[in-house]
């Protein structure tokens, strides 16, 4: 019998556990804003090479804004969780790395205020759809499940959102 070495395994902390499902929740929801977007391109595609020969698809430009809508929601915590936004930092490479960290957690939680609003009202907003039964006008079909993945979309960019914030002060506290 062989005596096998064990490996000590390393004990995730907190924040790292944090920063793995965030990188598992926007890699998924920018997979789901992949494929919105190719769904997209093929409906319209299919939709213009059908015109020549056919009537067009109906509720094309419906499907079509959806799909968009949701290819956007579905990608900025990835963007976010990558540092892809626009950032102006021209006056602040030129202050003091503590003003900057500083600057850059007001900033940060700035965001998670405003992101928090636009994830709690788009939810609210989706629910007080269903419970109206709103539908699209072209295809009849309701609006609820998209506002709903709207607000997953941006549940996504907050959880960046936090996790960075989390990490600054972390970074923070060791400097």
């Amino acid at each position: 019998m062989e005596a096998v070495a064990k490996v000590p395994t390393k004990r995730l902390t907190v924040v790292e556990k944090l920063d793995k499902f965030d990188l598992y929740l926007n890699n998924f929801l920018a997979t789901m804003a992949g494929i919105s977007l190719f769904s997209m391109m093929i409906l319209i595609v299919g939709n213009s090479i059908i015109r020549k020969f056919y009537v067009p698809f109906i509720g094309t430009v419906e499907v079509v804004g959806w799909l968009a809508a949701l290819t956007t929601a579905f990608a900025v915590g990835h963007t976010q969780r990558h540092k892809g936004h626009v950032v102006l930092d021209i006056l602040m490479e030129k202050c003091p790395l503590k003003i900057q960290a500083v600057v850059n957690i007001i900033v940060n939680l700035i965001n998670i205020v405003f992101f928090t609003v636009v994830f709690y009202c788009l939810f609210l907003y989706s629910l007080n759809i269903k419970e109206s039964d709103l539908v699209s006008e072209s295809l009849a079909i309701a609006y609820y499940p998209f506002v709903t993945m709207l607000s997953i979309g941006f549940f996504g960019l907050l959880f960046a959102l936090v996790v960075d914030l989390i990490k600054d002060l972390k970074k923070g506290d060791s400097e």
